[in-house]
């Protein structure tokens, strides 16, 4: 993120110390929906300073975050969303390319260190890596799954319901269900690489994050 916006949210984060159990735990669904609008990074921190501040402001008179804001908190947010500009087609771009890389980061390197692993415990090359079907059609699943759990925990942020409803365990239970088999039997070899030159792969993924990062909101 930018460095006004890093340090709006510092100040965010500190602010919302002050604020009681209630009116944290609303703040934080808010939060949350927020995540996944339109609004870019420094809009969403700014969102977050006001309702944080007009929910301090409430508590000082004695009011609850319901009272404050209203029963309907999703409209509330949309209400507010509205009201600011649509974000370029390439901030939003950009933004989703730098979320890529974020996980392209975690994943590969969770893949150089276990594949290093077993290499050790067969003893086998534990230098070399050997890439399968299953490790290029689980990573892009992994990317799927967290992006559609991401947007759904956003979305139902305010429906408790519909998070903790057997349906959404379900769905869940059967993706990590599916991935796992498709790491686990789809075993087809397509290339080995050096782990040193491997190790490059999450070293670059995330200086290309921290890159994006610096230069959008």
């Amino acid at each position: 993120m930018s460095k006004r916006t890093d340090q709006l949210r510092e100040e965010n984060n500190r602010r919302e110390k002050s604020l009681g159990a209630e009116s944290n735990a609303v703040l934080t669904d808010i939060v949350v929906y927020l995540r996944t609008s339109r609004l870019g990074g420094y809009d969403q921190e700014l969102v977050r300073r006001d309702i944080a501040q007009m929910l301090l402001e409430g508590e000082k008179r004695g009011q609850t975050a319901r009272e404050v804001i209203g029963g309907d908190y999703k409209k509330f947010c949309d209400d507010i969303i509205s009201e600011f500009p649509q974000q370029a087609v390439s901030v939003r771009a950009l933004s989703a390319l730098r979320t890529f890389f974020l996980c392209a980061a975690v994943l590969l390197t969770i893949k150089a260190a276990s594949g290093a692993l077993s290499g050790l415990l067969s003893g086998g090359r534990w230098y070399y890596l050997t890439i399968t079907l299953g490790d290029v059609l689980g990573f892009g699943l992994v990317l799927l799954a967290a992006s559609a759990i991401f947007v759904f925990i956003s979305k139902k942020s305010f429906d408790s319901a519909a998070l903790g409803s057997w349906k959404s365990s379900s769905v869940l239970f059967a993706v990590v269900f599916v991935i796992i088999c498709v790491y686990v039997f789809v075993r087809s070899p397509l290339f080995e690489m050096h782990l040193a030159l491997f190790a490059l792969l999450p070293i670059l993924s995330y200086a290309a994050y921290k890159l994006i990062d610096a230069r959008i909101d």
